[in-house]
Parts: C-alpha cells; sequence; structure tokens
C-alpha cells in the first residue's frame, strides 16, 4: 500500500512543481515584456517628443 501512496505523492508534487514554474515563468515574461517593451502611448510620447527636438535644431 505504501509504494501507491508514495507514487500518489510524487505525482501531485510533479504537478505542483510544474503548475508553479508555468505560472512564474508567465509572470516573469510579462514583466520583462512590460519593463523592455514600450506601450503604444510610450511610442507616441516618443514620436511628439523626436518631433519637438527636430523642429527646435532647424530653428536654430
Amino acid at each position: 500500500m505504501q509504494p501507491l501512496q508514495t507514487r500518489k505523492s510524487v505525482k501531485v508534487l510533479k504537478n505542483v512543481l510544474w503548475n508553479t514554474w508555468k505560472w512564474s515563468k508567465w509572470i516573469s515574461g510579462g514583466v520583462v515584456t512590460a519593463m523592455f517593451v514600450p506601450s503604444k502611448a510610450d511610442q507616441q510620447i516618443e514620436e511628439g517628443r523626436a518631433r519637438v527636438r527636430e523642429l527646435m535644431a532647424r530653428s536654430y
């Protein structure tokens, strides 16, 4: 009876570890993406700043 219980425990443990790993990977992937990939609003702000810099450079 003991080996069956042990096998179940190992199976549950593997499932828990696998799910934990998947979630941590998904969460960390989201955080890394948020840190390094600019949003649409950020891109528009940066384009606006680039236009302002270009106009300022032309005016001198």
